[in-house]
């Protein structure tokens, strides 16, 4: 496909990431518990880099131009555009510099402490068997199963698991 690697790179960079390449020069990202730092080239520059060396690939498209993007839009999206009086259809969506950024990065991004993984991970061999016993055995059963479930939950470290998580959020937000 002529644009593949464009399609691919628009769809899989999300845009919060896009606005940090255009506006910042270093990037910390939190890998495996470790942070990289990389360096991060404006987007004119990187189109630059690219104009030069675009014979090297088996495309004619600079990734994350607009006109590229817009070229792929069949009738539909076209009509949609003009009707919604917007360039791309992208722009229908809250901008990047409309969300407020909090001083800490989300919560996903962080390495969880292999003592909490371990203690989710036995939790979990406890509650998908005994979710499923909820819900497939007879509503007669389901108090007493999930009453099962509970204690055998609290057994294995619920509550220390949910505090040792709490207080390391704590810690990586405050």
């Amino acid at each position: 496909m002529k644009y593949a690697i464009e399609i691919a790179l628009n769809r899989i960079i999300p845009k919060e990431i896009k606005s940090i390449i255009a506006t910042q020069r270093t990037l910390d990202i939190l890998i495996d518990g470790v942070t990289e730092n990389f360096v991060v080239i404006p987007m004119d520059e990187m189109l630059e880099v690219y104009k030069e060396q675009e014979n090297l690939f088996d495309y004619d498209v600079i990734p994350f131009a607009r006109e590229s993007v817009i070229a792929e839009y069949n009738e539909e999206q076209k009509a949609a555009c003009e009707a919604w009086n917007v360039e791309m259809l992208t722009d229908i969506f809250p901008q990047p510099d409309e969300f407020e950024t909090p001083p800490y990065s989300p919560l996903w991004a962080y390495a969880t402490p292999q003592e909490i993984t371990s203690n989710v991970e036995i939790l979990n061999e406890i509650a998908w068997p005994g979710l499923v016993k909820c819900v497939t055995e007879s509503a007669d059963n389901f108090d007493a199963n999930w009453d099962k479930l509970i204690a055998d939950y609290e057994a294995n470290g619920l509550e220390e698991t949910e505090q040792m998580m709490t207080d390391f959020l704590a810690e990586k937000i405050s």
